[in-house]
């Protein structure tokens, strides 16, 4: 009997990770946006980008990239 695996959820606090972008470049109909720089240029017009990784058996299996403006 195969048990299943546990999925683990963490945030992704460096600001340009190789992980994630080796990640989303591999995965078919994939944008420049979610790359982790894409969220280090989005800074410059005052946007914060956000990671959540999703891992199974410590490999990546989802990720999230939130890119979230501060309204004044």
């Amino acid at each position: 009997m195969e048990t299943e695996a546990a999925l683990t959820v963490g945030l992704c606090g460096k600001e340009i990770n190789t992980e994630w972008n080796h990640f989303w470049v591999e995965l078919s109909g994939s944008c420049y946006e979610q790359s982790s720089l894409w969220g280090k240029v989005i800074e410059l017009n005052g946007w914060k980008a956000q990671r959540i990784i999703l891992r199974k058996n410590g490999r990546i299996v989802c990720e999230v990239q939130m890119q979230m403006l501060k309204f004044k």
